[in-house]
């Protein structure tokens, strides 16, 4: 497995010049190409929350394409918390219907997207998964998570962001989850109210094997750039509960192994307990040491912190 290179910058002022920076560092091989902009719009969230991609920082990879001559870019997300023309809230909430206008870009909804069925190299879960069928109009997805954690898969960053890709909408909560739900059906039986170590154990690595999967069939039809918004990084269970870390940083690469474990490293992670991290590894999709990541900017040992992550079982580890 060759070297992958990871870039990192920071910028204590702007996320609009921090998006633009670090497309100035990664992206040489942008020009000319079809762009799909996949931000990270779990919820209907303001854009400064930390829940969601900022539409800022966002503007800043706009303009840096733009000014680079690219003229066709469009944004897409598909999130679990709405369906049908909910997404237009979604994205209203966080100020991309705002930036949409401002740059004349179209904002695309997944959940009315349609579908492909693409088949899983070296499958672990799923021999085949379906997904949106835009995603084959692109010559390139930036894929543009937020640097925060999960209560399930305890960091959720660039391979995990794909899963706003995966169709149909009312399938995808059971297909990444389907031990999770058990688990809660018996938690309901027994009177308890959280998940136990193994519980939690078992639904991390069950979401953990299938975004890998899902990640495996996207990256055949379209090449993937992940650029990780860590402006206001979030702490807590991914959602409403927890809180913003004021990072100001941002996170990127070509590939999204290198790059997820740099970023779980920042956050104060050990990757070889992150399980999807482990098995690319293994398979040879990339890198989930350190040592093995060369990295370009600001050292990632300057900036590593704590991040908590309030889990199922409801209490905060790391």
């Amino acid at each position: 497995m060759s070297q992958e290179t990871v870039f990192i910058a920071k910028n204590k002022k702007s996320p609009r010049d921090l998006g633009f920076e670090i497309m100035e560092m990664v992206a040489p091989r942008v020009i000319g190409k079809k762009i799909l902009i996949k931000p990270n719009l779990t919820i209907k969230a303001s854009a400064d929350s930390g829940i969601v991609t900022n539409s800022v920082f966002c503007e800043g990879i706009i303009d840096y394409l733009k000014k680079n001559g690219v003229e066709d870019i469009k944004i897409g997300e598909g999130t679990s918390a709405a369906s049908d023309d909910e997404m237009k809230e979604v994205y209203s909430a966080a100020d991309y219907l705002e930036l949409a206008s401002k740059t004349g870009l179209e904002l695309i909804n997944f959940n009315k997207d349609g579908m492909i069925e693409l088949e899983v190299p070296n499958p672990i879960v799923w021999k085949k998964v379906k997904v949106a069928k835009s995603i084959l109009d692109f010559d390139l997805l930036i894929n543009v998570p937020v640097l925060k954690t999960h209560h399930i898969a305890l960091v959720t960053l660039g391979i995990k962001n794909l899963m706003g890709l995966f169709l149909p909408i009312s399938e995808r909560n059971k297909a990444f989850h389907e031990r999770l739900i058990a688990f809660r059906g018996s938690l309901k039986k027994e009177r308890r109210h959280h998940l136990n170590k193994d519980e939690l154990k078992q639904a991390h690595i069950e979401i953990s094997e299938k975004i890998l999967d899902l990640y495996k069939a996207i990256r055949t039809k379209v090449p993937i750039l992940t650029v990780i918004d860590g402006f206001y990084g979030r702490e807590g269970n991914g959602f409403e509960k927890g809180k913003n870390k004021d990072m100001r940083i941002v996170i990127a690469g070509w590939n999204a192994v290198a790059v997820d474990t740099v970023a779980a490293h920042i956050m104060g992670f050990n990757p070889k307990l992150i399980h999807y991290l482990m098995l690319a590894q293994r398979e040879k999709l990339g890198p989930s040491q350190l040592s093995k990541i060369k990295v370009k900017g600001i050292n990632p040992k300057e900036i590593r912190t704590s991040f908590k992550v309030i889990t199922e079982m409801e209490e905060e580890i790391n």
